[in-house]
């Protein structure tokens, strides 16, 4: 039969009957009797009324649910002593269920029928009754449709109650706790719910503490996989929860009055996985939720629910709810301010010495006050910089900028406040220190230029303070402007003008032959140029006709410039440099190296895309033609000689040279040191003609190992001779 439906065939009896058992001491002196399909089962419980008479003066009732010792006896008096002292005793039923388990009935073997529970577990989170072959009972039943029935039951037999309290310490707050989740028993919406000292609460999905900031630190158990199982959370749900279905038990629990107590020295608690996701103890685990819960719902949850922190209490029920907090939460009587005074903290600070240059530590000073908690710790954020720290804090600023800065201050419970002071401090920019140690040098400028080519990132704020030029952008010029700041040139950086700074110029290149398979070499050169501090050259190429590209430097490099360059896979070479002093006329800039593996109609393209003079974008209309050797026939220049650069260079142990001759003419290739000394006859051919390439390989004519150093290597024929550079490292 559907549960549902065996719900509704139940009905309720209640006689007097007492007995006294050693093991829980007592078992109650009356019983709540269930009975379904004609089988009865009954549940013993304390109380100071009848629940078969009906009673029209009492307005309240107290349900008060045991720990795992199953003592409701003790239970029952420490509500029957503090209603007594109240005097409300008059007016208020006081009902101790008591849920027993297995062990209770093999020792004492009593007569009558109760219902019992395997364990603490199962009756704690509405789990079925048990039955065993030496105690079988006729049917099984949750301890939460229990006290559905019971409350039920409850405003028929008392119809003038105004204010139920269900309340439970230790496993009996777990018992509340899920049951307030998972009931939609409301009583007419005078049910109140008291968690006491509980040592696991259900989460209502699968987030723990980490997902929000209030700092109390444990080590989280690892490979717990059942931390989200119920009853810790709303996995895997009994047969009660889940008929009550996931969305209904997250909306009901918001709508529900709770109040949390919990003893201030209260940090026992069980050592399971599953507990310790929710913190190391008790006490850490009842703040944690009430936290958690603010999280999950909002802020707003405080409404309904609040918490309170029994001071210099331990895990003592009686404690507990004789405190002028329990008394309040319980019977709605007397004074608790963490429930009816709350006062929240408040954060704030001041601070010195909020001006001045990278590094530079300012004071801050904590003023935070605390409300009806005690103050328990702070987080400073400074310059998106979380820094848990109590007391007054000194923070160094290693870079300029303007500086928000915030403080969050927490209290015992984890309310808080957040004060905000933006734009609070002022740390003065030294232009061109871009990697702020305080010092402008040529690393300084590096950056600039590998920033450029993008083997650097920059930050925002590192592009701002290398910006010498002021021009709100940052470019091969401002590493200029840097370098000629250290050397004396100018006497400060940032510049207000750069008109003085314009450059011109025109780059050049020889027409390039070539053929598939071979080292192709392609000088870049710069005639007509005037006023040259900086240049920035990029170009674009087919990565799948041309491979293996390659950047060397020419005889800029002897002219004090810093050049940075990067060739990306996708087809792209960028090519920066920079100087202190200006350049004018003609000079080597670079050089690249390709290696062809197809042509397109007999020519490859390289296309320059940018071509930046100082800090000034030049309209020149510039690409490179790589025509194949073996396709151009009647259309090479008769009588055409060229000498390419050799590659790599530098190098430290073969180097390559391209040679090509249109005539019959007899050709020389030859190499000297740096004092004009012939070193090795590299060609001598008689009637050469067509492309040829040499190699080197650092020796010789005697085939010995030479020196390392610049070498000049000179192609010389009949009406022709030219001569270049190589360096030799090793």
């Amino acid at each position: 039969m559907p549960f549902r439906i065996i719900l509704s065939k139940i009905v309720f009896l209640a006689f007097g009957l007492r007995f006294i058992f050693a093991q829980v001491d007592v078992i109650g002196d009356r019983t709540f009797l269930f009975i379904q399909n004609n089988n009865e089962i009954n549940l013993p419980f304390f109380s100071n009324q009848s629940l078969d008479t009906p009673n029209y003066s009492v307005q309240k009732a107290v349900i008060v649910i045991h720990g795992a010792n199953r003592n409701a006896d003790d239970y029952y008096n420490s509500i029957y002593n503090n209603a007594s002292d109240l005097g409300v005793l008059s007016e208020t039923i006081i009902i101790a269920p008591q849920f027993l388990i297995t062990a209770d009935l093999n020792h004492w073997q009593p007569s009558t029928e109760f219902a019992f529970w395997s364990g603490t577990t199962p009756w704690s989170s509405g789990g079925l009754s048990n039955f065993t072959n030496e105690h079988p009972r006729d049917y099984e039943i949750s301890s939460y449709t229990i006290m559905d029935s019971l409350i039920a039951h409850l405003l028929t037999i008392y119809p003038n109650i105004q204010d139920i309290a269900l309340a439970g310490n230790s496993a009996g707050g777990q018992f509340v706790n899920r049951y307030a989740a998972g009931s939609d028993q409301d009583a007419e919406g005078k049910i109140r719910y008291i968690v006491s000292a509980p040592s696991s609460y259900v989460y209502m999905d699968e987030y723990r503490y980490r997902e929000y900031l209030f700092p109390i630190n444990w080590e989280l158990p690892e490979n717990c996989v059942g931390y989200n199982d119920y009853k810790y959370g709303l996995d895997d749900l009994n047969d009660y929860m889940s008929m009550m279905g996931i969305d209904s038990i997250r909306e009901r629990y918001s709508r529900r009055k709770i109040q949390y107590l919990i003893g201030s020295i209260d940090t026992g608690g069980t050592q399971d996985c599953e507990s310790m996701t929710q913190g190391s103890n008790r006490l850490e685990r009842s703040i944690i939720y009430y936290n958690y819960l603010q999280y999950f719902y909002g802020s707003q949850i405080v409404d309904n629910q609040q918490i309170a922190l029994i001071s210099g209490i331990g895990h003592d029920h009686n404690g507990i709810f004789s405190s002028s907090c329990g008394r309040n939460a319980i019977f709605n009587i007397g004074d608790c301010e963490q429930y009816d005074n709350l006062i929240y903290p408040s954060s704030n600070f001041s601070s010195n010495n909020i001006f001045g240059e990278y590094p530079h530590t300012v004071n801050f000073i904590n003023e935070s006050v605390a409300g009806t908690h005690p103050l328990y710790s702070f987080l400073w954020n400074i310059n998106d910089s979380l820094i848990y720290f109590d007391g007054n804090l000194g923070y160094t600023f290693s870079y300029p900028g303007l500086f928000d800065v915030s403080l969050i201050a927490f209290d015992q419970v984890g309310f808080s406040d957040t004060s905000v002071h933006q734009s609070l401090v002022h740390i003065d920019t030294l232009y061109g220190d871009i990697d702020w140690d305080t010092e402008v040098t040529d690393s300084d400028a590096s950056l600039v230029l590998s920033h450029i080519v993008g083997d650097e990132l920059l930050s925002p704020l590192q592009q701002a303070t290398g910006d010498a030029s002021n021009s709100a952008s940052l470019s091969a010029f401002d590493a200029s402007l840097i370098l000629q700041f250290i050397s004396g040139i100018i006497d400060g950086i940032p510049i207000h003008d750069s008109d003085s700074f314009i450059a011109n110029g025109d780059l050049q290149s020889p027409e390039i032959l070539g053929e598939v398979g071979d080292i192709v070499t392609i000088p870049i050169s710069i005639e007509n140029s005037n006023n040259l501090h900086s240049f920035t050259i990029s170009f674009t190429y087919n990565n799948v006709q041309l491979e293996s590209g390659s950047v060397y430097l020419g005889t800029i490099s002897d002219y004090g410039f810093l050049v940075e360059s990067s060739v990306s896979d996708s087809g792209s070479i960028i090519v920066t440099g920079a100087s202190p002093t200006s350049m004018d006329g003609d000079f080597d800039l670079f050089t690249m190296y390709f290696i062809p593996t197809e042509f397109e109609n007999g020519q490859l393209e390289i296309e320059c895309n940018q071509i930046m003079l100082n800090e000034v974008t030049q309209e020149q209309s510039f690409s490179i033609i790589i025509s194949n050797q073996l396709q151009v026939g009647d259309d090479i220049i008769p009588g055409r000689i060229s000498l390419g650069n050799n590659f790599p260079n530098p190098f430290n142990s073969n180097t390559s040279i391209n040679v090509y001759s249109d005539t019959n003419k007899d050709v020389f290739l030859y190499l000297n040191d740096i004092n004009g000394r012939l070193v090795k006859v590299l060609l001598d051919t008689e009637k050469s003609k067509g492309l040829k390439t040499i190699h080197w390989s650092g020796t010789n004519d005697l085939g010995i190992k030479v020196q390392s150093g610049i070498y000049f290597y000179t192609l010389e024929t009949e009406g022709f001779k030219e001569t270049k550079k190589m360096i030799l490292l090793k």
